[in-house]
């Protein structure tokens, strides 16, 4: 494999990555680009590197270095919530460990390529990434509301209740949690105040949320509004 074809396999990885990343992106999957490319960047590069060594019983080397980097990168992803962070960093962890291979293997100048690619892609993505918006043929003409769970209970049940009120809208695609907030009423009583995101208005889910809710006997009232 000549430099010209590895750079050129590099570009187009990178450019089909953007492809691939943009489509989710414009689909309301954030952060899917800056992955994307880094993923497929560094799947490219691993294979390339057999190809650039010409020993193809050295494969085995590079399979090692992509299982234990793939263990070590999975500390670097942390799920606070509904939401999952470090995915882009342990995405530039594993391609740094094939730049590592590149050079082991005295391909400097590729991975010097590979470097360029990496850093231009994790910065200027990041820039770019902010400012993509879903396309309006995903939102099924659906207007976002806002509504409100209020459940006023004593202080030693309320983080049960949350947790009983989070499980039932993970696994539901149409309603998100905005805002948890915690107001204190008494020394042992507090009103607790959930702000959820519905794409689609049904109340009927809403209803089955906080009826759903155990009636503890900690628990004074609880219900939900339209946010206005």
């Amino acid at each position: 494999m000549t430099l010209s074809t590895f750079a050129i396999n590099i570009l187009v990885a990178t450019c089909l990555a953007i492809i691939i990343g943009l489509e989710r992106e414009l689909s309301g999957h954030k952060g899917s680009i800056k992955i994307s490319v880094l993923i497929t960047l560094g799947a490219c590069i691993f294979v390339s590197y057999e190809k650039l060594t010409g020993i193809f019983d050295d494969d085995r080397i590079a399979a090692n270095v992509v299982t234990g980097v793939g263990f070590l990168c999975s500390g670097f992803i942390f799920k606070n919530g509904l939401s999952v962070t470090g995915l882009g960093t342990a995405s530039t962890l594993w391609c740094s460990s094939a730049i590592g291979v590149l050079c082991a293997g005295g391909h400097r100048i590729e991975a010097l390529i590979v470097t360029g690619c990496l850093f231009l892609s994790n910065i200027l993505l990041s820039l770019v990434q902010p400012k993509i918006k879903p396309l309006s043929i995903f939102d099924d003409n659906k207007k976002d509301t806002e509504y409100l769970f209020t459940i006023v209970c004593l202080k030693s049940i309320v983080d049960e209740i949350k947790l009983q009120i989070i499980e039932q809208i993970q696994d539901d695609e149409d309603i998100t949690i905005n805002t948890i907030k915690e107001n204190d009423l008494t020394e042992d009583k507090v009103k607790l105040i959930i702000k959820v995101v519905q794409n689609e208005e049904d109340i009927k889910k809403l209803e089955n949320i906080v009826n759903n809710i155990s009636d503890y006997n900690g628990i004074f009232s609880k219900g939900w509004q339209k946010e206005e």
